[in-house]
């Protein structure tokens, strides 16, 4: 950090006196923003395989209890107007869930997400 400085124009000029380059600014506490995340939205079981014919039930929960989860299975990041989570999830074929808890007065939480694959059915 530089405190002062000495300037001179060229070799033969004059060199001017060090110049404070800071100021002393006080701060308070009221003149910061404060900005809280919902807490995170948990998926469970993080299976990744999904067997033919058969389905994985997910449950999806947030330590924040007044705070509502949407989700998405196509992929795309959930906003406030997404599905909003009410019971378990069953999966039953390939996708991406994503997830996010949404509380007011805080901003929404991290992304959670979870890739689903349908495994292969291999008959003879």
């Amino acid at each position: 950090m530089i405190f002062a400085m000495t300037a001179a124009y060229g070799a033969y000029d004059n060199v001017f006196p060090a110049v404070n380059l800071t100021d002393t600014v006080k701060y308070r506490k009221e003149d910061y923003l404060s900005f809280s995340l919902s807490k995170p939205v948990k998926i469970a079981p993080a299976v990744n395989w999904i067997e033919p014919g058969k389905y994985v039930e997910i449950t999806l929960s947030c330590e924040d209890k007044d705070a509502e989860i949407r989700y998405t299975l196509d992929g795309t990041e959930p906003v406030a107007t997404s599905a909003k989570y009410l019971s378990p999830l069953r999966i039953d074929k390939t996708c991406t869930l994503k997830c996010k808890s949404f509380k007011t007065g805080l901003l929404t939480s991290e992304l959670s997400e979870c890739h689903y694959q349908q495994m292969m059915s291999f008959e003879k």
